[in-house]
């Protein structure tokens, strides 16, 4: 499955300018990907944590 962490910080952040602007006025995404080697040390996809 797909798991989601927020810091506590960041959410109260977000929460403020909702509040205040009613909007997000900046966003952040962080992604992280490797080869996934298969038994035979063949790439065989990505993994995705």
């Amino acid at each position: 499955g797909i798991g989601f962490a927020i810091p506590a910080d960041r959410v109260r952040a977000i929460a403020r300018s909702l509040i205040e602007l009613g909007e997000v006025r900046e966003a952040w995404i962080g992604l992280s990907a490797e080869t996934a080697a298969g038994a035979q040390g063949e790439s065989g996809g990505v993994v995705i944590t």
